[in-house]
């Protein structure tokens, strides 16, 4: 189900601290994720449902441009399944250089009408 729209425009005038300080009343105490940055300038703030993606990157040995063109290949499958309106979070197992979704996926996931990408590099427990 996603988002009441009238929600996330609410969301959009919410400072970080005072939804991290709602999330903390709620018990929810490591809300924050470490070096998230733009890669382009923001004119908005990014908001939306999550649409996650737990991505165990491959090793040398067995990356392969023949399983990065596959259909079934995790990142392409959830650019393919993400909601309109919904924000990419892939989890990238802690490998902070990982590059995962390219310009030509990432150009796919914009029309199919997702709002945005985030990779987390480090995961926190």
């Amino acid at each position: 189900m996603p988002l009441d729209p009238s929600l996330v425009d609410t969301l959009r005038g919410v400072s970080t601290a005072t939804l991290t300080m709602q999330l903390l009343k709620r018990g929810i105490r490591r809300s924050a994720m470490e070096g998230v940055r733009p890669l382009v300038p923001m004119t908005r703030r990014l908001v939306g449902e999550a649409f996650t993606l737990a991505y165990l990157p491959l090793r040398e040995d067995l990356s392969d441009y023949a399983v990065l063109a596959r259909p079934d290949y995790a990142p392409r499958l959830a650019i393919e399944q993400a909601p309109s309106g919904s924000v990419l979070v892939i989890d990238a197992r802690g490998e902070a250089a990982t590059g995962i979704v390219g310009d030509i996926l990432a150009a796919r996931l914009k029309t199919r009408g997702a709002d945005g990408i985030v990779k987390i590099g480090r995961a926190h427990v």
